[in-house]
């Protein structure tokens, strides 16, 4: 699995963390900068998503503009 690269903004430790029970978000620690929040389809079920939806916010997270 992937894990979250350091923010972006301030060099803190970033991590995953479900919003509720129905969604990903990666969120830093240090200045609390955090990436989209990745849903739960309702119709679906939710043990199959979860480490789907961790991945994406982690990849998401992870996606630098190269500058």
């Amino acid at each position: 699995m992937t894990e979250p690269l350091p923010c972006p903004f301030c060099g803190g430790k970033a991590e995953y963390q479900s919003s509720g029970a129905i969604s990903y978000v990666v969120m830093c620690g240090e200045c609390g900068a955090r990436g989209p929040d990745f849903d739960i389809p309702s119709y679906t079920s939710h043990e199959h998503w979860f480490p789907l939806l961790r991945e994406k916010a982690v990849t998401h997270w992870n996606t630098r503009k190269i500058s």
